[in-house]
């Protein structure tokens, strides 16, 4: 038996301090402390926008342990998007301008070497759209979950005809498992046949639940000979494939009902509706205007309005995560429809009607939100 683990860290732009603050204490520290202890392999993502908020912010022992965990052998990282943007979701030229910053940050602030091998996708979210797009901004292999393997039985890693671009799958039951038991994951470990795939939130170590930082520090001590990286996994694939669209939350009953990304794009979610034809409007006006080639701070102000989270949020008949977490927060939903506006608003190449015009719809966006948490709590 042979496994691998990444471990993917982030915070949303624009955290609040004192969260991250308890998100370093809980999680951050001990969980990088461990990884410096252990000689388990393990693949790290660690998102650029969560970098450039703790380095803003002075939080400089995270990034000196993150540093000191680049040089170790048995640590690897991995790019993904730079502010957690939900890749499939978004027209081509943004999914590359948002890897080759996440690039860019991390040989900043981590380490300035060659660009890294693998892609973390946010979430899992995978269309075959990401194939060539991964292979352009210069990586070897990408992270999908199992849902996106067209395959009855669960395959660690693959290839594709016509393209280079190696495939990497989460075993979905085995990463839910690790944080929550080590009986629990020793169950699912031993049912499987070859190779497997653990992939997870960083956070879900000690910020969730403060006993699981002990579970994962059991776990990396009993199994570390059995643990391989994922780079040497996507050396290994050799099998052919079939992929689909998917992240680590959609479940064949969302497949069924044509929805792969159902805590982000549900047609039948009217907020998740009316935020994405809101977005794609600005993102039109932005686009016209070049104001995101020409304007530092629209762009930065978009980057921000297009992380998951804003969309993660916005849902109120769903929970995610190995721990169930409920997935509906107005006020988080609140601050990705400010960023989206305050990158209108700074884009001088926008008319004053346009304006007015996405103000409006921003402003309903906003009465929406509220109309649906008032209505829950009523």
């Amino acid at each position: 038996m042979k496994w691998g683990l990444l471990l993917h860290i982030y915070q949303p732009p624009g955290q609040r301090l004192d969260t991250i603050d308890l998100v370093v204490k809980e999680s951050y520290e001990p969980l990088l402390d461990l990884l410096l202890n252990s000689d388990a392999p393990v693949t790290l993502n660690v998102t650029a926008t969560l970098l450039e908020q703790l380095v803003n912010n002075d939080r400089w022992s995270v990034i000196d342990k993150l540093r000191t965990l680049y040089y170790k052998p048995n640590i690897s990282f991995t790019n993904s998007a730079y502010s957690h943007a939900l890749l499939p979701l978004w027209p081509d030229e943004e999914i590359v301008h948002q890897i080759k910053k996440d690039q860019i940050v991390l040989q900043e602030i981590i380490n300035k070497e060659a660009p890294l091998k693998g892609l973390y996708l946010p979430e899992c979210a995978y269309a075959k759209s990401i194939d060539g797009l991964a292979r352009k901004t210069g990586h070897e292999w990408v992270l999908l979950d199992e849902i996106s393997l067209v395959r009855q039985k669960y395959l660690p890693n693959g290839t594709k005809s016509g393209t280079s671009l190696k495939f990497l799958f989460r075993h979905r039951e085995l990463s839910k498992a690790l944080p929550t038991s080590i009986e629990l994951f020793e169950e699912e470990l031993h049912q499987i046949d070859g190779p497997a795939i653990v992939a997870l939130d960083g956070e879900a170590f000690g910020h969730f639940d403060s006993r699981s930082i002990n579970i994962l520090r059991t776990v990396l001590d009993k199994y570390k000979t059995e643990m391989v990286s994922l780079d040497y996994l996507a050396k290994e694939a050799k099998e052919k494939v079939v992929t689909r669209a998917g992240t680590w939350e959609t479940s064949v009953q969302d497949l069924q009902k044509q929805i792969p990304y159902p805590l982000w794009q549900d047609k039948h979610n009217l907020l998740h509706r009316q935020m994405w034809s809101y977005y794609k409007i600005i993102h039109q006006e932005l686009h016209k205007s070049k104001g995101l080639d020409k304007n530092e701070w629209v762009r930065i102000h978009f980057d921000n309005a297009m992380s998951s989270c804003w969309w993660w949020w916005a849902n109120t008949k769903r929970t995610a995560g190995p721990f169930k977490m409920s997935a509906w927060n107005p006020d988080i939903i609140v601050i990705g429809l400010s960023e989206s506006i305050k990158a209108v608003r700074s884009d001088a190449g926008i008319s004053a009607k346009v304006k007015w015009r996405i103000e409006t719809l921003h402003a309903d966006l906003l009465k929406l939100v509220w109309q649906t948490h008032w209505k829950l709590n009523s």
